[in-house]
């Protein structure tokens, strides 16, 4: 419900907002081709893993907006013509001693797409289906594409699991995440020019305007214990303290507003027979 002169308008069907209507007509089941090399070599007395992943996309979901038609709407025909890249990288390494288990690992991808959600439209408040970025004005799907196209941030880990008895066993797990860019809405909307609606009538257009933001890097540290009781059958009790020195996960940048998760705790009971 909007209002004017401070008196509330009638419901309108939030739907029914725009001049925009979707086609979903023969369109065909999104696919991937995959490669994938891999290497196993024994080094320091553990196992070295080298894999290298590439990822095609093919027939994705897209869109294209047509002119005004005869009915009054401009319509968004979905096709095919969407594709993606994935490449990846990692490598990692264990060896285990007599009581002690040790691992490493850094990874690093990179994801390219022409059209990350095909409905996105449908969700943006904009009745032209523009934003604002870096002072200009472009159509929100081609900033889909800039906040789908990015360099994944290096991770990397260590992991030590000690086998305290033969019933008690203790983890401690260290997640590092470089930093890395992203694009956010920064809260703020301007005048896109009146926008003609099929009944006739005209109304503003609001584009909501997106910026650069910076995601500092992370490392996070979990600790999990298990007990178990007995041979076969047993019954273990796991216990979990998720980011345990309660650090910042940045997962949210300083340009949005949002909550990140601190310090958690996870138990459960696993039964074996």
């Amino acid at each position: 419900r909007g209002v004017t002169m401070n008196i509330v308008n009638d419901w309108v069907p939030d739907s029914d907002i725009g001049p925009l209507r979707y086609v979903f007509d023969d369109l065909r089941t999104p696919y991937a081709d995959e490669g994938m090399l891999g290497l196993k070599q024994r080094l320091y007395g553990g196992m070295l893993e080298f894999k290298l992943v590439a990822r095609e996309g093919r027939q994705e979901m897209a869109s294209v907006t047509t002119p005004t038609q005869s009915d009054g709407y401009r319509w968004v025909v979905m096709n095919n013509d969407g594709r993606s890249r994935y490449r990846g990288v990692s490598l990692a390494w264990f060896r285990s001693l007599s009581r002690v288990d040790l691992g490493a690992h850094v990874s690093w991808s990179e994801t390219r797409t022409s059209n990350a959600d095909f409905d996105t439209e449908a969700e943006n408040p904009s009745l032209s289906g523009d934003v604002i970025y870096r002072g200009q004005r472009i159509p929100m799907s081609r900033l889909t594409i800039l906040r789908a196209d990015y360099n994944r941030p290096v991770i990397a880990g260590l992991s030590a699991a000690w086998q305290v008895t033969g019933a008690l066993r203790t983890s401690l797990l260290l997640n590092y995440r470089g930093r890395f860019d992203g694009v956010v809405e920064s809260g703020r909307t301007f005048s896109g020019g009146l926008v003609t609606l099929p009944d006739g009538s005209l109304v503003e257009d609001r584009l909501a305007e997106y910026v650069d933001s910076e995601h500092a890097a992370s490392l996070l540290a979990d600790l999990r214990l298990a007990w178990r009781f007995g041979s076969t059958p047993s019954v273990t009790l796991e216990a979990h303290v998720n980011n345990l020195f309660d650090a910042r996960t940045y997962s949210v940048s300083e340009r949005e507003s949002g909550v990140e998760l601190g310090r958690y705790y996870w138990a459960g009971v696993k039964g074996t027979f």
